[in-house]
């Protein structure tokens, strides 16, 4: 017994003064570590470990394990205490399993490097990193407190604080855009709450580091992602980020923290589906959600930001996320000063002043000015809805020969395309019809992601994107062809076997040499 209690003082799991107090009583090590724990000398996980005759495990380095608070498919992260200094840290190691793979070990060496670059008030600041034992370690600060995806277990956040906490998240982004560094996996659950509500941005383990070369100006970009495979959360994920992660930029960033921020507002996502595609063509294709659509009573000051943080197409978003920082502090100081104002009903989309709502389209949206007074004008977008209903009616699907000849019919019309393709649209989202255009673009994601994994498509993940056409009402040969005709295009290799020959058979049925 007594051998046991000067390992752990040794160790420096328990005090000299704890191990004193039990010598010389007829104790097992068992018998021990249950009295040190009803003592408090030693944590519930510190018990739970010893008990299983394991307390070197209980220390890397110089730092003592303390409780175990997160793990994730890399590694596990502990409360931990640095000897020397006396100080509560996180201590994030990686995986014994995951240390075997060079791959892995490169990808949290580099995410060491990514927070070593990086020491702002609202990040988690990076204290220390090595290997002991071809264990792999990141000492970083200890937060002590909650992220905000566990505050949103309680419901949505109140406005002013809500805002708040995304205007610090974007503080810390904009800094570390700054110095280089890319999220790419901005969520409430990477923001730590800590003291007087400090919000602390956290996990670079799939940023994407962009760093100055010797020479010139030219950068090199260091993948902290797993080549080929889908990194980030894609309830938060941007469109062009889910296609290909080396295209995530800050804009990127901004738009996850515009996802994170509605959430926090609505306690819902701002995009949502069964599966990971689902989600995936969700924030493609949906438009973003207005606020007043999940809780009525919000300021109508904040839509606006918001659905410029949303864009599709990342240059209409916000340039910076210090230009997001910007706008979230002038709104801050609005509502904190109480001249925010409640969402009308009627509010724009855009952000533009409200109007009343009117029968039919808003061509003002498309870029092109009504009349009401003109009804020439009104009867040919009449003329031009009952066209396309002539072509989506009988199969619910929009053929590209039936779009170029919708535009055709538009423009005989005299309408704008701008006013034919918001038309179009709204017709399709009215009736529930898919445009064989927009469909291809999901289709190309699909086998995109696919292929992402080895670099070749195999059979069955080619039939399950034509299947998913075929289910969206495309007919089977308009499906393969345009999954024959992508995977050309990318020069995606396909898999060897019988799916081969067949692939090549079908090209040439399809008179796609």
């Amino acid at each position: 017994m007594t051998d046991f209690l000067d390992q752990l003082s040794n160790l420096g799991i328990i005090s000299s003064s704890s191990a004193r107090a039990l010598r010389g009583q007829a104790m097992s090590p068992p018998e021990v570590v249950a009295a040190l724990h009803e003592q408090g000398a030693l944590t519930d996980f510190q018990a739970e470990q010893l008990r299983t005759g394991r307390p070197r495990q209980l220390v890397i380095d110089q730092y003592v394990l303390l409780e175990k608070i997160g793990a994730g498919g890399m590694g596990q992260v502990f409360k931990a205490i640095h000897l020397p200094m006396d100080r509560i840290v996180a201590l994030k190691v990686l995986h014994k399993k995951a240390a075997l793979s060079a791959e892995s070990t490169a990808r949290f060496q580099r995410e060491v490097q990514a927070a070593a670059k990086l020491t702002h008030p609202n990040i988690v600041t990076a204290f220390d990193a090595g290997t002991v034992d071809a264990t792999h370690f990141l000492v970083m600060e200890f937060v002590d407190g909650p992220d905000l995806a566990k505050l949103l277990e309680s419901g949505p956040l109140p406005p002013l604080q809500a805002i708040g906490f995304i205007r610090q998240a974007a503080q810390g982004l904009a800094y570390a855009h700054g110095q280089g560094v890319v999220h790419r996996d901005v969520k409430p659950a990477n923001l730590l709450l800590g003291k007087q509500d400090t919000i602390k941005v956290l996990d670079l383990g799939i940023a994407r580091v962009i760093t100055p070369q010797l020479e010139g100006d030219a950068t090199t970009e260091v993948e902290l992602t797993q080549s080929g495979v889908l990194m980030g959360s894609v309830d938060y994920m941007a469109p062009e980020q889910a296609i290909d992660s080396k295209n995530a930029d800050q804009r990127s960033d901004i738009y996850s923290l515009g996802c994170t921020l509605f959430h926090l507002l609505t306690g819902r996502q701002a995009f949502s589906g069964d599966t990971v595609v689902e989600k995936i063509i969700a924030h493609r294709e949906q438009p973003a959600p207005l606020l007043a659509e999940s809780r009525r009573a919000l300021p109508s000051e904040i839509d606006p930001l918001l659905q410029q943080m949303l864009r599709k197409d990342p240059s209409q978003r916000l340039s910076s996320m210090a230009d997001v920082r910007d706008a979230l502090a002038a709104l801050e100081s609005a509502l904190g000063q109480g001249t925010g104002a409640t969402r009308p009903p009627e509010a724009s989309r855009d952000g533009r002043p409200a109007m009343a709502p009117k029968a039919g389209l808003e061509l003002e949206e498309a870029g092109v000015e009504e009349d009401e007074n003109d009804e020439p004008a009104a009867e040919n977008r009449r003329r031009l809805e009952a066209y396309i209903n002539g072509c989506g009616k009988p199969d619910q699907f929009i053929s590209m020969k039936e779009e170029h000849d919708i535009f055709r019919c538009g423009g005989t019309y005299g309408l704008a395309p701008d006013a034919v393709e918001s038309i179009l649209d709204q017709r399709c989202r009215e009736n529930g019809w898919v445009r064989q255009t927009q469909l291809a673009d999901d289709l190309m994601a699909m086998l995109h992601i696919a292929t992402k994994k080895d670099g070749v498509i195999a059979q069955e993940e080619f039939e399950q994107v034509v299947d998913f056409a075929i289910e969206r009402k495309m007919p089977r040969r308009s499906a393969e062809e345009i999954c024959v005709t992508i995977v050309l295009d990318h020069h995606w290799r396909v898999k060897e076997g019988v799916f081969r020959p067949w692939f090549t058979r079908k090209r040439k049925q399809l008179g796609l040499e």
